[in-house]
């Protein structure tokens, strides 16, 4: 039951691809559906759930395409997504608008892939025209369809473009990778239509982008112009609001300073107005808190609080102050903006204007000198006496918003004498900045230095997103718009504070604001200016839409014309594709019989160009296949035959380990057997540096041997140069012609060469020669061949040199057991020192000293001396024995203090050799030394010198057999010395037993005593000898003992 339902998967390519695609299309069409239900879930529009509708349908037919695929129908199953590509893709452009072009493209593709994959050719070949004609709906379809679609969503256009990009790259990917496999007629139409397509989307994208080009810099120049005349007239506004603002409350601030001026002046005639003839403040009534008040019925108020006294200078100086009721009254009538205006004492009364009695509004011991418009305005808060401005606030009387100008006053002296101030309302300044419009819905607000709201209207609060403040009487605005909205808006707001001016460009939200704002410097305030662009910028915004359309209208032209472009270089490519490839076909169909083994079949040759001389080509090809097959029996028989020359030649060389009778005996049987006219072989020396000549046929090879012929390794004309760099064989077949060839007078027919390197491992140690009198006798096959035997004769050499090796290491044990023993029988150090000399056996050596060094109890080093010499020369004598070396003699020749075996090829030529050694060198006439110290234990005890009247250069077996005999020698030596202190201990043994036996045969203690002082003074070579004996010994005793021993 499960085999019907579920059939094994198809073992054809096409069927499997039509499985993958069915099944990778229905997930991934599956996955887009499931997106676009999203978008129309968020959006709500109901084309992006047909989008999500068609999506499904489309998953469901390459859903049943897998399973008729399953079938074995991979036929119908690629016809079901071709057909339900084309119709679920029309439908998807009828919904949405703008997708023609991206979708068309989409569906050519994947259709592309489709057949490309599953399809024969003349399937495939309808089925492309099934897919162009899709391709084209949805293009045309896109562009004259009516506007009831859905503009595209800004997630469609990039989700789904990103799409077909994958299937687009993976398209690609397939063809190039499966480029080379396809047929010609399929390489000529994609190129042709890649050519074809490329070259006109190249100009119509470069035609479409200068024309958007065009129409963006006209565009652009009309919104630069559009933008630089709202800029100019919003800046203009907010400069001319300000101006008019600034220019009020400098008048203000003038206005207040000629009230001062003329305050000062009084003070200048105080002895006269100061007598009270106009007013006398002797008539102020003191009131039941203990205040001071004029009548109502003057021009200004008097107020003295209950805490001041009035001294006769406070009155004089009342008197001389009311001369302000001729000034100050029409000072406010011609200043609407004044509320009020006043003069507050020094000495504590306040003159006020207009008289409000001012006495009953104010509590009785309020001290005006306390408030803030006369503290700024104070020396100490003002030394300059500069006119100041209090900061905004709410007036008790419900006037609004106030702000008091204070300007200090002095009198000639330079005495401060009180502050004048006025009280200015903003409300008119905050109307007149309401009423400024720019644009439709733009607005004008007014801000104090620290950021606060003095003016704003209600677009303008919505703007900020704030409501208007409740400010409470005689306390300052705190609603601020600094820190509020985007940075952008932010950094404008910062600059008013700080009493720049400019215009930017801010976005709130998705609306874009120009800002423009200017100070008001006479007060610190700053003005700002707010509209949206697109108010100020109508025109542009008019004249790009019309622009937009009409460029899009030349699009849509363009894509009709690259259409019917490309239809056209298809047919065109398709018919020059049949005339162009049916010779080619013709051609493959001969190429097939020949490859069956017709090697009878010719090409029919219709033309003279490529095709025909291809044509001729093949059936040259047949006839030399012919004429091969007739000749592989006669090649095979001589290749056959030159192998198993080398195999005896090798054989014969393999037996052979001395390298010299090895090297001669392969170039002799190489020129005899392969009948070559020469044969030589050459080695690469110590150096690696030269090709040296080791053997070579005949008498001329034994005669250029015997002259050291050798070529060197970077010589550029030398064949065997060549061949041993470039690690190959190398061939002449004509050597008059070869600029690399080195004639030989004693090989003068030589008239081809082949040179192999003999290589072992990655090592090449030389190259292997040979030389024909014959021009063109080298083939390929015989440097195979050459090759192939100089490997084997470089191996053989290999094995000779080890076996070489092999029985030099022996000599050397043998020389080394021979030495060890003759050290070992030596009786004394003279006979240590010269068994040592002929244990090396190195006719260079003249002369040998052995130095025993010397140490202080502490282990310092003293000294050497001649223990032991050896020469063989009496013109040149070794040191003698006894000769002492100081410390600092020995410190001053820098072989006698070294810890390491030293050998000395020229004494005079070493780089390790200080001068005053080579003087020492010259005078004492030797060349090539040999310095062996020489340890007991850990300690050097001895010096082992050896000493050459002429230079040697010092293998590496005689390096190898000193250090082996250095220890060996340094062992001899310290049994020898051990041995003879050893005997000098039994001497002194023996001799003090004879002198006890004669002492124990004396008589008398006299007697005894006299022969021990004999005998010991015999023994210890010392004369004369005494002895005393103890006191317990008797007077007589001692006396005869002292005259016996004298």
């Amino acid at each position: 039951m499960k085999k019907q339902f579920i059939p094994s998967i198809p073992e054809t390519p096409e069927a499997r691809n039509t499985l993958r695609l069915a099944l990778g299309g229905s997930i991934a069409t599956a996955i887009a559906a499931s997106f676009y239900f999203f978008l129309g879930w968020r959006s709500g529009d109901w084309q992006l759930y047909g989008w999500g509708a068609d999506m499904v349908a489309l998953s469901a037919i390459a859903l049943i395409a897998y399973f008729q695929a399953r079938r074995g129908r991979t036929t119908t199953a690629v016809w079901m997504l071709i057909w339900g590509l084309t119709l679920t893709f029309l439908v998807l452009v009828m919904l949405i608008e703008g997708t023609g072009l991206m979708l068309g493209v989409g569906l050519g593709i994947l259709i592309a892939i489709a057949v490309g994959q599953t399809l024969d050719a003349k399937s495939a070949q309808r089925a492309m025209i099934v897919g162009a004609a899709g391709v084209i709906a949805c293009i045309l379809l896109d562009l004259y369809l009516p506007p009831y679609r859905l503009p595209q969503p800004e997630a469609v256009r990039v989700f789904a473009p990103g799409i077909i990009g994958v299937f687009a790259l993976i398209y690609g990917v397939v063809i190039v990778r499966n480029f080379r496999n396809y047929s010609l007629r399929t390489k000529f139409l994609l190129s042709a239509f890649v050519i074809a397509g490329g070259a006109l989307g190249v100009f119509s994208f470069f035609m479409y982008q200068n024309s958007n080009r065009t129409v963006a810099a006209l565009t652009g120049e009309l919104q630069s112009a559009i933008q630089e005349q709202a800029e100019l007239q919003l800046n203009a506004a907010a400069e001319r609001e300000a101006g008019k603002a600034s220019e009020a409350f400098a008048e203000i601030e003038t206005t207040l300073q000629s009230l001062v001026d003329y305050r000062e002046s009084l003070f200048e005639r105080t002895n006269i107005l100061g007598t009270g003839s106009y007013w006398d403040a002797n008539s102020l009534a003191r009131l039941a808190g203990g205040q001071y008040s004029n009548s109502a019925k003057d021009p200004g108020s008097v107020f003295s609080p209950a805490s001041t006294r009035l001294t006769e200078a406070a009155l004089e100086e009342l008197n001389v102050s009311v001369y302000l009721d001729f000034i100050a009254p029409s000072v406010l009538k011609s200043n609407p903006n004044i509320v009020a205006t006043y003069f507050i004492s020094a000495n504590g009364p306040t003159l006020y204007y207009p008289n409000i009695d001012l006495a009953a509004a104010l509590p009785p011991d309020f001290n005006a000198q306390d408030s803030v418009f006369y503290a700024l305005a104070a020396p100490k808060n003002n030394p300059d006496r500069k006119p100041v401005w209090t900061p905004p606030y709410q007036d008790p009387a419900g006037l609004g918003l106030m702000v008091t100008n204070s300007i200090p006053v002095y009198d000639q002296s330079g005495k401060f004498r009180g502050v004048m101030g006025a009280d200015i309302q903003l409300a008119r300044v905050a109307d007149q900045i309401s009423g400024v419009q720019a644009g439709q819905s733009g607005f004008a607000f007014l801000i104090d230095p620290e950021g606060h709201i003095l003016s704003m209207t209600d677009a303008g609060y919505a703007f900020f997103g704030l409501q208007p403040e409740n400010v409470p009487f005689n306390e300052s605005p705190k609603q601020t718009v600094l820190g509020l909205g985007p940075a952008d808006l932010q950094t404008v707001t910062d600059k008013m504070v700080r009493g720049e001016a400019g215009l930017t460009k801010v976005n709130m939200g998705e609306t874009e604001y120009y800002i423009s704002y200017f100070p008001l410097e006479s007060v610190g305030y700053s003005i700002g200016l707010i509209a949206p662009t697109s108010e100020l910028e109508s025109a542009y915004l008019e004249s790009r839409a019309r622009s937009e359309k009409e460029t899009e209208q030349a699009g849509k032209t363009v894509i009709l014309l690259f259409i019917g472009i490309l239809l056209t270089a298809a047919v065109v490519s398709q018919i020059l594709g049949q005339m162009f490839l049916r010779p080619l076909s013709q051609l493959r169909d001969t190429a097939e019989e020949i490859a069956k083994g017709n090697l009878d079949a010719q090409a029919r040759i219709e033309s003279k160009d490529e095709v025909g001389v291809l044509g001729q080509t093949v059936n040259s090809m047949a006839a030399q296949l012919r004429d091969l097959i007739g000749s592989l029996e006669q090649r095979v028989a001589e290749r056959t035959k030159a192998l198993s020359t080398v195999a005896e030649v090798g054989a014969s060389a393999s037996t052979i380990l001395e390298t010299d009778r090895l090297l001669q005996e392969v170039v002799d049987l190489t020129k005899e057997r392969f009948d070559f006219y020469h044969a030589h072989i050459y080695l690469l020396d110590e150096t690696g540096e030269n090709l040296t000549l080791a053997a070579g046929a005949g008498e001329p090879g034994r005669r250029m041997v015997a002259e050291g012929h050798s070529i060197p390794l970077n010589r550029e004309r030398s064949l065997v140069a060549r061949a041993a760099r470039d690690r190959k064989g190398v061939t002449v077949n004509d050597v008059t012609a070869a600029p690399d060839f080195l004639p030989n007078p004693l090989l003068p027919n030589t008239r081809s060469e082949l040179a192999a390197p003999m290589i072992v491992g990655e090592q090449a140690i030389g190259v292997f020669d040979v030389q024909s009198d014959q021009v063109g006798r080298f083939t390929e096959a015989d440097v195979d061949v050459q090759t192939t035997l100089a490997a084997q004769i470089a191996i053989a050499i290999q094995n000779a040199r080890q076996h070489d090796q092999t029985q030099s290491a022996l000599a050397q044990t043998e020389k080394l057991f021979e030495a060890s023993r003759e050290l070992a029988q030596s009786a004394d150090m003279q006979e240590l020192t010269r068994a040592a000399v002929e244990a090396m056996d190195i006719p260079a050596i003249d002369r040998a000293i052995l130095g025993l060094l010397d140490y202080d109890p502490n282990g310092a080093l003293k000294g050497m001396t001649i223990a032991a010499n050896w020469s063989n020369n009496a013109e040149l004598p070794a040191t003698p024995i006894g000769t002492h070396y100081s410390e600092e003699a020995l410190k001053s020749v820098s072989l006698f203090t070294s810890k390491e075996p030293l050998f000395f090829d020229d004494m005079l030529n070493d780089e390790r050799i200080d001068e005053t050694t080579k003087g020492i060198s010259r005078k004492l006439r030797y060349r090539s030394v040999v310095a062996l110290p020489l340890f007991v234990r850990s300690r050097q005890d001895a010096l082992l010198l050896l000493e050459g009247e002429h230079p040697h250069n010092f293998t590496s077996d005689e390096i190898r057999l000193f250090a082996s005999l250095a220890p060996q020698i340094a062992t001899v030596l310290e049994n020898r010395r051990q041995f003879e202190r050893a005997q000098r201990q039994a001497e002194r043994e023996s001799m003090l037993n004879a002198i006890s036996q004669k002492i124990q045969g004396a008589a008398t203690i006299e007697s005894a005593m006299q022969i021990a002082v004999r005998e010991l003074g015999h023994a210890l070579g010392m004369k004369p000898t005494s002895a005393t004996l103890t006191p317990t010994m008797g007077t007589a005793r001692q006396k005869n003992a002292r005259e016996a021993a004298s």
